[in-house]
């Protein structure tokens, strides 16, 4: 069955937005989420999903949109999924090189002290 031109749908690629309720500790919360694929799996060849969440349907849009344009334009960085411990031993190996030894020092001592 052919689709029919709705006002109230996405153009195809533009992802989808819901309505989601969920309760805890006997509250409920609801917001909002969008969907939608940033790209393929090569080696299984399966879709990469993106969610967004937000407190309105607007707000949720605009986001999605962002994230469609970016898409479009080749310049969207998926997510990176590194842990603080791998970040910190990246900004030290890679922003601390301007700074004095004694100053480089007092930082990594922080860091392996108190994080």
């Amino acid at each position: 069955m052919p689709r029919t031109n709705k006002p109230n749908r996405n153009a195809n690629g533009n992802g989808s937005i819901r309505k989601k309720t969920v309760v805890r500790n006997g509250k409920e919360y609801t917001y909002w989420e969008g969907r939608c694929t940033v790209g393929y799996d090569s080696e299984t060849g399966k879709q990469k999903h993106r969610s967004i969440t937000g407190k309105t349907q607007k707000e949720v849009a605009q986001k999605l949109r962002e994230i469609s344009f970016e898409i479009d334009t080749n310049t969207y960085q998926a997510p990176s999924k590194l842990t603080l411990a791998e970040w910190l031993d990246t900004w030290a190996n890679e922003y601390l090189n301007d700074v004095k030894p004694r100053t480089r020092d007092s930082y990594i001592t922080s860091i392996m002290t108190h994080i």
